[in-house]
């Protein structure tokens, strides 16, 4: 995922999947400056399309998706060295400073999203409720398409339910350490959006997906702790 929220790919036969790793692919340095509205590339004095660097897929986070593997990756200057603006070096580096500061962070997301139809419009709905279980029965064959999928890759889903907009759904994620977490979020959206695809719908994960609606969050709650304990100990209970 690049700077701007933009979830991008290299897709590769599995034969390619030891070069994928080691040395890499080839990538120029705009991947970090494309917008997320395809309104092209936001061009600086240190992004452009001048250049090459090399996407390098973490081959101890490979994961299943339908028949095919789903790799996070990072972004390496062609010396080796890491490249200042990959997110999810940035994001290691960050993990590995808590650890040798001794804190240990753990983070769980909860992920809403609202099916559309192919061309992102409403999806028509009589028999919807907030938080009901007409909402389940009317997409039994989505969310049970999520789930297989999501069990296959090894995502901890904590709870799937309806929410309070019509076709909105809400995930909650096991909580894992900050770079397990994140991706475990961008695998979750790949999943959701490509059962949605099989079911003749889409997802926007929008927060505001129509005007005058209820908007999507996307929260993240975190730990932190230390051998001594949590950082924010929860309040004991009081006694009436």
């Amino acid at each position: 995922m690049n700077p701007a929220g933009l979830t991008q790919a290299k897709t590769v036969p599995l034969r390619r999947t030891d070069a994928f790793a080691d040395p890499g692919l080839g990538a120029s340095p705009s991947w970090h400056a494309f917008a997320i509205n395809q309104t092209g590339i936001a061009f600086t004095d240190r992004a452009g399309v001048v250049g090459d660097q090399r996407v390098r897929i973490d081959p101890t986070a490979l994961r299943i998706i339908d028949d095919g593997w789903r790799g996070p990756r990072r972004i390496f200057e062609q010396d080796g060295t890491p490249a200042a603006v990959c997110s999810r070096g940035t994001l290691t580096r960050v993990e590995a400073a808590l650890a040798e500061a001794g804190t240990e962070a753990m983070i769980g997301h909860e992920i809403e999203f609202v099916l559309v139809d192919p061309d992102g419009c409403r999806l028509p709905s009589t028999l919807w409720a907030q938080y009901g279980l007409a909402g389940v029965l009317e997409h039994e064959g989505f969310v049970r398409d999520v789930i297989r999928a999501a069990a296959t890759a090894g995502i901890g889903i904590e709870q799937l339910h309806p929410e309070y907009a019509v076709n909105q759904f809400e995930i909650s994620l096991s909580p894992l350490a900050p770079v397990a977490a994140a991706d475990q979020l961008v695998l979750t959206r790949i999943i959701v959006g490509r059962a949605a695809r099989r079911h003749g719908l889409r997802v926007s994960l929008s927060p505001m997906p129509f005007a005058g609606s209820v908007g999507s969050g996307a929260h993240q709650h975190f730990s932190l702790s230390t051998s001594e304990g949590p950082y924010f100990p929860a309040e004991p209970a009081r006694r009436a």
